[in-house]
């Protein structure tokens, strides 16, 4: 919005323009006929209504022919073009970037505004609505004919067009007769088409107007009624008004209408049912009429007249607009209307999409008892001066609404009085306010949850050569907070503020999380890596002045406050990406803007001015991120108010109920007060310079002197001015007050505190704040640079600091200052770039560029009230900081403002920890008693809380790398927010937070968020790996693979099992080296039925070298082994429970299965597998046999004939695949060798659940003889997890001991017990015997 100084520079512009376009034009077409040219009326501005482009534009190139306007220069037609489009068209150029300078041709900016206005159609949805489209009641031939061609050109049909707008016309008109007659008609064109229909509707009218007499929109115009005869005067007697009178029949009493006579009686009158003439209302109506009113059903019939009062002048004093739910109406009041009427046009355009007409037999008539056609009678809600009642009214063919006695009496807009009727006070209406309940009842979805603007999406721009910035791990968050942290994490999940996002992201921040007041946490990102690289938008506010001049006349206000307003604005998907942050749930990232990137105040501001600005009203007004709304009275306020929230529903937009303002005498607005009795400067913004207390000392004066000497270059004779209270601060002069002193100081206090001294706040002028804070106050000055280079103060505050606070430490208090002076003047510092000056040089780091995550809880929320802010810090010396410093050693004692109260998250977090620990021995009291003993943490508390020394003695060396860390709570050394556990306790802490028994990094967390010693990751690590519980429970490491040998040659090795499927049993043999299977059905499980198999098997191929298999009593049997060593072989069983050691078996059992599953013939399925390549080309008969097996798919016979493989080729190649094989294992498995087992180690037998003792390893790898209490077993290393040494790990109820500094003791091998019994030489059984493959 810009002031009328700038909009009478722009109007004086544009007719300079269009002076400078007709010389040109004059010029150009010298020619001509002048008076040809400037006889040529020019277009009317466009209406910017997308709808009237096309229109409009076919004009305008009339007119740029007729005038020879597109012979002239290219700028020149772009020109000429904007100019008679309107003024609006310079808005739509700045929202595209554009101006008359970014086209080049005419035909290129016409183009764009026609993509602009009209867009990209949508050929599905335009043909749907084609050919949906019918006429519609009371809507002309003509209107409905340019309707259905307007809408065939957008369905793009082709050379198809006219037949298909002629067939929409045929089938879409209402006179039922003339559509079957078209459809008759031979070769019927578009053009036929529409002669008939305009001719069949001409006839109809005219006949029409000359069987009635009267035209039907003259209804507004007064005919003189007819005069009767005397016949028929006196042959009529004269009626008295009878309201007991029965209203159809005439007779007495009054009945119900069934029980009358002229129930079923036409009238012979107008030719209705339901009544005798004698009572007949209306004048005799022609038959055509009476087809077009009689129905055929039994409904009441019904007649009012509807009388248009001529008397009342046209004057909006009897004409008032109601609100109809959102819709606006304008109706014209008349008392002597017995029913309301809706013009046909506002039910159109307004009302159909809302409300049901209903079909109605009623007939209206004006003044001469003109006939109005009626459509139909409808009921809607109509609202006034905060009342509601339902309205009936009559939808007629009429040119304004009409409100009826009857309506006016129902809202109570005129009342009765005897037989006279008056208008209701409206003073009385305009002035009754709308209270907040009515208004949150009124718009119950606008202050509803959370809102997202429609069809907005933001796209967060960074500069080039941004450098990305990521961490994977979350930072730590206090246990007591976690489960509020999570919930939050999933209500902004549901309210799709954030997304889960899975895949790898450039850009990765902190999570930050901080109490609120009420108890609830707020999750934020630390995008301050991020903000380094994020493109700002400068956006300009409208002036103060300008903003002011506006609400002179105001006397009513309302502030609306967005409900979390950056969350109602999306972000583009390719945005979301910068705003990824990690959380120990998983990694997320936003969807709409967050809080805390740079350039959201901004664009915030930027989007709810232009979706304000759509109703371009004086009496609204945007700042910052707040809409305040005012009227000169309560009609007006609520009508505007209702026009806002009308807007922000549209928008889809929320409010947050509890901080918006409603009807309010007076607002504070950029430092002055707007009310009733007009603008004043706010009182608030000199309170700290009005209440500043007299100096009780030559130092209290020199400081308030300071301060006036700052401001001295506006204070004329600042000398003679300060003549007496430079006196009291001689050296040779003892302190005295006296009336002079206060006279003084009271007068300099009233010329700071006016201007010229105190300037009027302007948004477009450089901005700073200075906030200084002493041991119990804070002060704070808001300054900006005026046209001469020279800072002059606009605001000044202060605030004593809370008992809490005086205990802050100085940094602390320093950033509170900073932090409470920014929040303090908000409404002056939202959406600009301004300086914050400090006197406390850290704060120019801890408030801009470190992570937030690294600061003290206190300074982390102190820091993230700050995100809304855009700003700088700079360091000014003490020296010169002379307006903060003396207004924070004088404070106002104002009560807590904004919450401020509730920094104590440090305290709060801290008593939490303490809370947590109290179950446990080590309680508060334990610890304290502890640090009070303990020298070591005696001298370390010495030098926390004074001074540390430039060498350390040697018991606090550890902890000197720490000391910015160390701090005093409660008597409680504490590391940030962490106890500092005494040496003593330590173990016992350990143990405390080993509790639930959760592994490494889940214990690290917790000691992260309750205690701290040095070493301490170290000493928790190690208690947790020699946990028993943890070892019992914990889950094996898989090793890496060991692959088996490829054999030398083919049926060198082989492998068997036995399968079960299906009820049967199989002995199933493979190949190592061909993969060549052998399946024999079993009728008995013994050993001798399977060796009986496996001679059949051998005469076929031969005996193997080795067979292995597993410890099946089929195999480990004295038979079996009788059989291997009568044939010849080497028998090999594998582990107990591993069966990764005969994997080829196992293969070959899966194998067995498929076929047997997926085949009716399993022969041939074997057949088929056996003749399929491996992946070394060679397929298991060819590997055996050296030749192809012939089978049912059609061959070459020499691929038959037998030919020996390239067996050297063919084993490297089976080398190489189980070299890749174990490769992928390893890396898919994450495998990792175990420690080697040595005799004496105990270990826990996961399978066997019992601790056994090795004995000694096993020649084969990663084998080991277990001595357990019920005997000795051999088991593979995987199926052994190592327990520590007896006397390693103390049980849990052993006195606590003082951990001594670690060292690298071997462990010792226990003894083993000595039995009391005599001890026999043991011999395990053959089938424990396990064997590792080499």
């Amino acid at each position: 919005m810009t002031d009328n100084g700038d909009d009478k520079q722009e109007i004086a512009d544009l007719r300079q323009q269009l002076n400078v376009l007709q010389q040109m034009l004059q010029n150009l077409h010298s020619t001509a006929k002048p008076s040809v040219i400037n006889s040529v009326p020019a277009p009317e501005a466009f209406s910017f209504d997308k709808n009237e482009w096309t229109a409009w534009l076919t004009h305008y190139e009339r007119y740029r022919i007729t005038t020879k306007l597109d012979t002239a220069d290219e700028k020149v037609q772009i020109n000429s073009l904007l100019l008679h489009m309107g003024q609006k068209v310079t808005k739509i150029l700045e929202t595209k970037k554009k101006d008359e300078y970014s086209f080049d041709t005419y035909a290129e900016a016409k183009q764009f505004f026609t993509g602009y206005f009209v867009g990209t159609t949508n050929i599905i949805y335009a043909r749907a609505k084609f050919n949906r489209r019918n006429q519609k009641e009371g809507e002309s031939a003509q209107e409905y004919i340019t309707a259905i061609v307007a809408l065939g050109k957008d369905c793009k049909y082709g050379q198809l067009e006219d037949e298909l707008v002629r067939d929409r016309l045929v089938v879409g008109i209402r006179d039922q007769k003339l559509s079957e007659s078209l459809q008759l008609t031979e070769k019927l064109t578009l053009e036929m088409t529409v002669n008939k229909i305009m001719q069949a509707e001409t006839i109809k009218t005219e006949n029409q107007e000359l069987r009635e007499g009267v035209h039907i929109g003259a209804v507004k115009n007064k005919k003189p009624q007819k005069q009767k005869s005397s016949r028929e005067q006196r042959n009529r007697p004269e009626k008295k008004k009878n309201r007991n009178k029965c209203m159809r029949c005439g007779k007495e009493p009054s009945h119900p209408r069934t029980e009358c006579p002229a129930n079923n009686q036409k009238c012979r009158k107008c030719r209705l049912i339901g009544h005798y003439g004698s009572e007949c209302r209306t004048k005799r109506i022609n038959e055509n009429v009476q087809a077009d009113q009689s129905s055929t059903d039994n409904s009441d019939y019904e007649l009012y007249r509807v009388i248009k009062v001529n008397r009342v002048q046209r004057s909006s004093r009897f004409r008032m607009t109601l609100n109809c739910g959102e819709i606006k109406l304008v109706f014209k009041l008349d008392t002597g209307a017995e029913e309301s009427v809706i013009t046909s046009k506002d039910y159109e355009e307004k009302l159909k999409n809302h409300y049901r007409l209903k079909p109605t037999r009623t007939v209206l008539a004006g003044l001469g008892q003109n006939r109005c056609p009626v459509l139909g009678k409808i009921k809607i809600p109509l609202e006034i001066g905060g009342r509601q009642e339902v309205i009936k009214a009559y939808v007629a063919d009429t040119n304004e609404n009409l409100l009826g006695e009857p309506a006016l009496l129902k809202l109570q807009i005129v009342q009765r009085l005897g037989n006279e009727i008056k208008m209701i006070d409206q003073v009385r209406l305009e002035n009754k306010r709308s209270t907040k309940e009515e208004i949150l009842a009124k718009w119950p979805e606008v202050f509803k949850g959370l809102g997202k603007l429609h069809n907005f999406q933001h796209k967060i721009c960074v500069e080039e050569g941004a450098v990305s910035f990521s961490i994977a791990t979350p930072r730590r968050i206090p246990l007591p907070l976690m489960k509020q942290v999570e919930k939050e994490i999933n209500k902004m999940v549901t309210q799709e503020v954030i997304e889960r996002v899975d895949s790898p992201t450039e850009w990765c921040a902190p999570m930050v999380v901080a109490q609120k007041k009420n108890g609830k946490v707020r999750v934020c990102a630390d995008f301050t890596q991020l903000n380094q690289f994020v493109r700002r938008e400068r956006y300009q506010l409208p002036s103060v002045d300008e903003t002011l001049a506006k609400l002179r006349e105001a006397k009513l206000f309302s502030k609306l406050d967005f409900s979390s307003g950056f969350w109602q604005l999306e972000i583009t998907p390719e945005s979301r990406k910068y705003t990824a942050f990690i959380t120990p749930f998983g990694r997320y990232m936003y969807r709409r803007i967050p809080f805390g990137i740079t350039s959201a105040p901004e664009i915030f501001q930027k989007t709810l001015y232009g979706i304000i600005q759509e109703l371009q009203s004086d009496w609204i007004h945007v700042h910052a991120d707040d809409i305040l709304v005012t009227g000169r009275n309560s009609q007006e306020h609520n009508e505007n108010l209702d026009k806002v929230l009308t807007v922000v529903k549209k928008h889809g937009l929320t409010l947050n109920k509890d901080k918006c303002e409603f009807n309010k005498s007076e607002t504070s607005y950029l430092g002055y007060v707007v009310g009733a009795e007009g603008i004043k400067i706010d009182p608030k913004s000199i309170a700290a310079i009005r209440d500043y207390p007299a100096p009780n000392n030559p130092t209290e004066v020199k400081r308030f002197l300071g301060m006036v000497n700052y401001v001295a270059k506006f204070i004329s004779n600042v000398a003679e001015k300060t003549k007496y209270l430079r006196e009291t601060i001689k050296n040779s002069t003892s302190f005295v007050w006296t009336e002079k002193h206060e006279e003084e100081f009271q007068n300099l206090k009233e010329t700071i505190a006016s201007a010229p001294v105190l300037a009027k706040y302007d948004v477009d002028k450089p901005t700073r704040v200075a906030a200084d804070a002493s041991a119990f106050g804070i002060g704070a000055v808001l300054e900006q640079q005026q046209n001469d280079d020279n800072w002059k103060p606009v605001y000044f505050c202060s605030k004593t600091l809370s008992d809490a606070e005086q205990r802050y430490a100085q940094i602390e208090k320093e950033a509170l200052a900073a932090t409470w002076a920014c929040e303090r003047l908000e409404q002056f510092l939202i959406g600009s770039r301004f300086l914050v000056l400090t006197d406390h040089k850290p704060l120019l780091v801890i408030l801009t560029t470190k992570e937030i995550n690294k600061l003290s809880n206190r300074l982390q929320r102190l820091r993230m009230r700050l995100l809304k802010f855009n700003y700088d810090v700079q360091y000014v010396p003490g020296k010169t900081f002379h307006v903060p410093d003396a207004l924070s050693r004088a404070p106002l004692h104002e009560g807590d403002r904004d919450g401020d109260s509730a920094l104590k998250d440090q305290e709060i977090y801290i008593n939490a920890v303490l809370t947590e620990l109290s179950s446990s021995s080590c309680s508060e009291e334990v610890v304290r008693k502890h640090q009070e003993e303990d020298q070591e943490m005696q001298l370390l508390k010495k030098f926390v809380v004074e001074t540390w020394p430039g060498k350390p003695p040697t018991a606090v060396t550890p902890y000197f790398k720490f000391r910015n860390e160390l701090k005093i709570h409660n008597n409680l050394i504490c590391y940030r927010d962490r106890l500092v556990i005494p040496r003593a306790l330590r173990k016992q802490c350990l143990r405390v937070l080993h509790d639930g028994h959760l592994g490494t990094p889940k214990c690290l967390e917790k000691a992260k968020t309750t205690v701290w010693w040095p070493e301490i990751r170290r000493h928790l690590k190690d208690m947790v790996e020699n946990c028993e519980t943890c070892i019992k429970h914990r889950q094996p490491v898989v090793e890496p693979m060991i692959p088996s040998t490829v054999p030398s040659r083919p049926w060198k090795v082989l492998g068997a099992d036995l399968a079960y499927y299906n009820g049967k049993n199989y002995l199933v043999v493979q190949d190592y080296y061909s993969k060549y299977p052998e399946i024999r059905k079993l009728k008995k499980l013994t050993s001798l039925e399977t060796i009986e198999y496996l001679k059949d098997i051998f005469s076929h191929h031969g005996i193997p070298e080795e067979l292995r298999s597993d410890n099946g009593k089929q195999f480990d049997s004295l038979e079996f082994r009788t059989f291997a060593k009568d044939y010849g072989f080497r028998w090999v069983s594998s582990s107990p429970e591993f069966q990764q050691s005969n994997g080829q078996a196992e293969s070959a059992v899966k194998l067995l299965k498929t076929i047997l599953k997926k085949n009716e013939d399993p022969f041939l399925g074997m057949l088929a597998y056996r003749n399929t390549p491996l992946s070394c080309g060679a397929s298991p008969a060819q590997l055996l046999f050296g030749r192809q097996l012939r089978d049912r798919v059609p061959a070459i016979s020499r691929r038959l004939v037998p030919k020996l493989p390239n067996h050297q080729a063919i084993r490297r190649e089976m080398e190489a695949e189980k070299q890749r094989q174990k490769h992928h294992y390893d890396r898919r498995h994450r495998t990792k060798d175990n420690a080697e087992l040595k005799a004496g180690d105990r270990v826990w037998l996961i399978h066997r659940k019992e601790e056994g003792m090795v004995q000694t390893p096993d020649e084969t790898p990663r084998s080991y003889w277990v001595k357990t209490p019920h005997g000795q077993v051999r088991r593979n290393r995987q199926h052994l997890q190592k327990l520590p040494e007896l006397g390693e790990n103390p049980p849990r109820n052993s006195e606590p001991e003082i951990m001594s500094s670690p060292t690298n003791k071997q462990p010792k091998t226990p003894t083993p017990p000595v039995s009391a019994r005599p001890n026999r030489t043991k011999k395990p059984p053959g089938r424990f015997k396990d064997f590792v493959i080499n």
